[in-house]
């Protein structure tokens, strides 16, 4: 394998995902069908994640937990994916995408409608318990479905991977922006049962019809023997993978996005709730940052894909995030009180800058690996795949578990501020990467005029 971040590849202005005997980027009709699939099949996974935001953290402290302790099984579903996606990366082209794809989609949605059931349990620490085996459960299905569509988006839309991709953190966005107004709703005309039943049975019959739309899309590919060689082909492995600095700055930026949404999920019904009288209104209030999200995550996609250097949308996005997180508290030091309309117009600003955060990073990845010997195939999209869900999840676990830990100790408005503080470190390592990288290729570009 080449030498990682080599002179030559600075001096390279190529992008290899760009490259002409690739896919020019023009949907067949099956190709639609199939990326509509997985955009529903993705909001409702998301829907299944969020929805407990809303009135979850208060039922553990009914029954004598603590806000940190509800963060934790808030958190622990992150945490599982963590460790799940880069296992499954590592063997997709083994198991294949739509088995994970759909398996994935279906342990979710049976897990979700369980959670459902620990209402009735009684006894303080069987339902802690209970609570934390089926989130594991669901996390693990999770990380299946979540590194098959990813690979999906890589391998069969190179050309518009990150416009593909854009549009599937569109349908997070809506999951997570909906899913605690739904529970919230559901969890007022049902009571606590209603919301998993409901979302659980919902995502069961969706994945199993994602079946349809993979064999469908399969059947239509004129090119799945030669597809079906490549597969066979080694690629690097996963170290070989982080070794390179551009992945590792992209995982850090996922991270941190990841964490910064993490941190007020569950945190954020507690620091308003003096402004709002039920359940259902905080989940309106949620619709800010989720809603943005999913509204700017295509366009900063359609920007990745036109884009040479998609480090410059990933600064953009951190400093977004980090102006947020200030308001979002206010930070002490701005004077300010804590007032309705100023956290709604952080979370507007904060799902914009999000996208920016996640969208860009996996293409960024994959080019870099490319660039550093390996080869294109679906094995190396699995991997990337892999780490980029590995990475959203250890930020998206972190978050929750820092964020209830300090809001527990000092207060909601320091640990928004903290975080941003992680937010804008990040953005400026990236600034420093984007300058050498161009002051390097414009010192090699002056040496060859010679």
């Amino acid at each position: 394998m080449p030498d990682h971040d080599s002179p030559g590849a600075v001096c390279q202005e190529d992008d290899p995902l760009l490259h002409p005997d690739r896919s020019t980027g023009r949907l067949r009709k099956q190709d639609v069908y199939l990326i509509g699939m997985m955009f529903v099949v993705n909001y409702c996974n998301f829907v299944c994640f969020s929805l407990i935001a809303p009135f979850f953290p208060k039922e553990v402290v009914t029954k004598g937990g603590t806000q940190a302790l509800a963060s934790w099984i808030f958190g622990c579903y992150q945490l599982v994916v963590f460790l799940v996606c880069p296992q499954v990366g590592k063997h997709v082209s083994h198991l294949g995408t739509t088995f994970l794809f759909v398996a994935g989609t279906f342990v979710t949605g049976t897990a979700c409608a369980l959670f459902g059931l620990l209402s009735m349990v009684e006894d303080f620490h069987a339902f802690i318990a209970l609570a934390f085996a089926i989130r594991i459960v669901e996390g693990v299905g999770a990380g299946a479905y979540l590194t098959a569509s990813f690979c999906i988006a890589a391998t069969e839309y190179p050309a518009r991977m990150a416009f593909v991709q854009g549009l599937l953190e569109t349908a997070s966005g809506l999951g997570l922006s909906t899913g605690p107004t739904i529970g919230g709703a559901l969890y007022t005309a049902g009571g606590y049962w209603m919301p998993f039943a409901v979302v659980g049975s919902i995502l069961v019959i969706t994945g199993l019809l994602s079946t349809f739309a993979l064999q469908m899309h399969s059947r239509s590919r004129n090119d799945s023997r030669a597809h079906r060689k490549v597969i066979n082909h080694a690629s690097g492995s996963l170290w070989d993978l982080l070794r390179i600095p551009d992945v590792l700055v992209s995982g850090m930026t996922i991270v941190c996005g990841a964490m910064s949404i993490g941190f007020y999920e569950p945190s954020l019904e507690l620091h308003i709730d003096k402004f709002l009288s039920s359940p259902f209104e905080v989940g309106l209030v949620f619709l800010a940052s989720a809603g943005s999200y999913a509204l700017f995550s295509p366009l900063w996609g359609a920007a990745a894909d036109r884009m040479k250097q998609p480090k410059n949308l990933m600064i953009c996005g951190s400093c977004i995030v980090s102006t947020a997180l200030v308001l979002m508290g206010p930070a002490p030091f701005l004077g300010v009180k804590t007032k309705l309309w100023i956290v709604i117009l952080a979370l507007l600003l904060h799902g914009i800058g999000v996208g920016g955060q996640l969208v860009p990073p996996l293409r960024d990845m994959l080019t870099a690996a490319l660039r550093n010997g390996f080869r294109d195939d679906v094995n190396t999209h699995g991997l990337g795949s892999g780490l980029f869900a590995s990475a959203f999840s250890l930020g998206a676990f972190l978050g929750p578990l820092i964020g209830g830990s300090l809001i527990d100790v000092i207060s909601f408005e320091w640990s928004a501020f903290l975080i941003s503080c992680i937010n804008a470190s990040v953005a400026v390592i990236l600034l420093m990467i984007v300058f050498l990288r161009h002051r390097a290729a414009h010192n090699c570009q002056s040496a060859n005029n010679f």
